[in-house]
């Protein structure tokens, strides 16, 4: 099954002291860590990237490490509730704000916990040097494409949605994904159907059981301050008076580094009970899968 997915899937912990070395052979990766890390000497992250037998552990040595201090740096209080609902392996499905934060202090909550992390969603888009895409699959980061032909584009939506499934039902991975595709720049939280029907695509049954199967979770996600916002409204800004805009990898990199470095205040994560009841309600109420 694997190498139905060898494009778009995580790293995997025998392939972590070479795509290791790759990423910290770049300068413009020792710098990043050394922005969170001041004192760390990274010939022993590699050296101890090679000691860990499992990608959870080497997420709790060091990716732990960079979301406390990442949280002294933004100055952010962060919170949960609900993890008392959720049974593992999950799908979690939130609303969006960003794409590195989003994630990453999900996951914080979640080692804080004592769970394992999720794999994360994460456009093509965003992998803007070889040494980003590295790290990004490293911690447990798959790969959804974008930009493709309408023909492409298909058969990605079948790959992803067939890995979503592998890692939830064979792997025992916990997932997130956002509930549509980008942030939502007007605050407008509706989930896009698009995003049910692909998780529906690689299920042999119908909608409600496809979906059951999947053991989904919504989270909601709430910033007391965006720290992009001034980047969204100008983007919104843009497409009202030019409909063909399109953004640049050079405004995604200042969106991600907005994101990270900016100012939230308050962060807190509302974990739900799963969606199974409510898919058995909406079973019974009516066949019809453009209703459901």
């Amino acid at each position: 099954m694997e190498s139905q997915f060898e494009d778009i899937r995580p790293y995997g912990i025998k392939e972590l002291p070479d795509v290791l070395h790759r990423a910290l052979r770049e300068p413009q990766c020792e710098a990043v860590i050394k922005k969170f890390l001041p004192n760390v000497n990274i010939a022993e992250i590699e050296q101890q990237g090679l000691s860990v037998r499992t990608i959870s552990d080497f997420q709790r040595l060091f990716i732990l490490p960079v979301l406390r201090q990442l949280l002294q740096i933004k100055n952010a209080k962060l919170s949960h509730e609900g993890l008392e609902h959720v049974r593992f392996p999950a799908l979690f499905i939130s609303n969006h704000r960003d794409i590195i934060i989003d994630p990453a202090f999900l996951n914080f909550c979640l080692l804080d916990s004592n769970y394992n992390t999720t794999e994360i969603a994460v456009g093509n888009n965003l992998l803007v040097a070889e040494w980003v895409s590295i790290l990004m699959r490293i911690n447990k980061s798959f790969i959804v494409k974008r930009g493709l032909s309408s023909g492409e584009q298909l058969k990605a939506i079948k790959q992803l949605s067939a890995y979503i499934r592998y890692a939830l039902l064979d792997k025992q991975e916990s997932i997130w994904i956002a509930q549509r595709e980008g942030r939502a720049k007007d605050a407008s939280d509706l989930t896009q159907e698009s995003v049910i029907k692909m998780l529906s695509l690689s299920g042999t049954g119908g909608l409600p059981d496809n979906l059951k199967e999947l053991n989904i979770y919504p989270v909601s996600i709430s910033y007391e301050y965006d720290p992009c916002d001034f980047l969204k409204v100008r983007e919104l800004m843009q497409r009202r008076n030019n409909p063909q805009f399109r953004k640049t990898p050079e405004d995604d990199v200042l969106s991600m580094q907005t994101g990270v470095l900016g100012y939230t205040g308050r962060i807190h994560y509302a974990f739900t009970p799963a969606l199974n009841p409510n898919l058995d309600v909406i079973a019974a109420a009516t066949p019809d899968r453009k209703e459901q």
